[in-house]
């Protein structure tokens, strides 16, 4: 059985606020992320930047969770994943359809 540490924060964003640099220092920990699809599909990258999306090959330092219309998806680490540079999160698709992600950290 995976026990989960709560999270003490937690954010959330949608067509109203598409992106937000959550921290610029290290030691940010991601225990969940909850993408939720509108009316069409959606989905989100979190970043371990600093700099937001500007850091060369973004990519490289993130992870991306989808999910399908009307669908919510979550994604639950069995370990707190932990962010070395910052914290920034962007919904790359689904705004227009009213999806929207949630992110629980530390």
């Amino acid at each position: 059985m995976i026990q989960l540490r709560p999270a003490r924060y937690w954010y959330t964003i949608n067509n109203s606020e598409l992106s937000k640099q959550i921290s610029t220092s290290p030691g940010r920990e991601i225990v969940a992320v909850l993408v939720t699809g509108g009316g069409g599909a959606a989905a989100v990258r979190v970043y371990d930047s600093p700099v937001g999306s500007g850091e060369p090959s973004p990519s490289k330092d993130s992870f991306l969770v989808s999910a399908n219309t009307g669908e919510s998806v979550p994604f639950c680490p069995s370990h707190p994943v932990l962010f070395k540079k910052g914290l920034y999160i962007e919904l790359e698709q689904g705004a227009a359809s009213n999806g929207e992600a949630t992110i629980f950290y530390n």
